[in-house]
């Protein structure tokens, strides 16, 4: 209790005292209509609270919960949150923690890894939940987290994995808010295949970055000269098969 203690004597403009702040309000010398300010907000002041906790402050509450959490798991390195001077970075940090920690504890039931190594990881998620996991932080229709109907699909996960082949790529070095080729999906339609209607079936392979942006045949083929050997024919093979 005394480190609070000090915190309120240090930082009184978090000490809030609303009957203060509807003397200042009153404009009366006697305070004449305190009171019935007090009677009539007395009913919200629980809405005002939850809408504080839950709107106001909830993303710094729960990057702080994320990041006791990786911390204590060993996904950062610099357990110091005094270190993170910006809310950018922290979450930039708390990112990352959970990409490696979700790397880490690859679950066999929603993703089948294909290879991983230091810079790299390459899977095929199986599961809607999978691709949610290995695609956060993108904007892949795939990995999409909101309510929404493909046709004939309840996601457009399901329309992508039942009319052709979906891999996935993790740079694990790069940043997906700044990278575009942070996190990569690769997508080849089945010949004859009417869905997705976006992407034409004569295309061997489609390379999709973090904001969803297809990639140029000049972009495919930057990238794949910058994965190692072993990486590129995995994917090649993958789509070949």
């Amino acid at each position: 209790m005394g480190k609070i203690k000090n915190l309120k004597d240090r930082h009184p403009e978090f000490v809030i005292d609303l009957i203060d702040l509807f003397t200042q309000m009153d404009p009366t010398k006697t305070n004449k209509y305190v009171p019935y300010m007090v009677k009539k907000t007395k009913k919200y002041i629980e809405l005002v609270r939850k809408q504080m906790m839950n709107k106001n402050f909830q993303e710094l509450f729960d990057l702080i919960e994320d990041f006791e959490d990786l911390a204590k798991r060993g996904y950062i390195e610099d357990k110091d949150i005094y270190k993170y001077q910006r809310l950018v970075d922290l979450r930039e940090v708390v990112d990352k923690g959970i990409q490696e920690k979700d790397i880490k504890e690859i679950k066999e039931d929603k993703a089948e890894l294909l290879y991983k190594d230091d810079n790299y990881v390459l899977l095929v998620p199986i599961t809607l939940t999978g691709s949610q996991i290995y695609g956060r932080m993108t904007k892949w229709c795939t990995a999409a987290t909101g309510d929404g109907h493909y046709g004939q699909y309840e996601h457009a996960f399901y329309e992508h994995i039942d009319n052709g082949k979906l891999l996935y790529l993790i740079c694990r070095k790069m940043d997906p808010i700044t990278q575009r080729f942070a996190k990569v999906a690769f997508y080849a339609k089945d010949a004859g295949a009417v869905y997705p209607s976006n992407i034409d079936s004569k295309e061997a392979l489609t390379g999709w970055d973090v904001k969803d942006d297809k990639l140029t045949f000049g972009d495919l083929q930057e990238l794949m000269a910058s994965l190692p050997t072993q990486l590129n024919k995995l994917i090649f093979d993958h789509f070949i098969i």
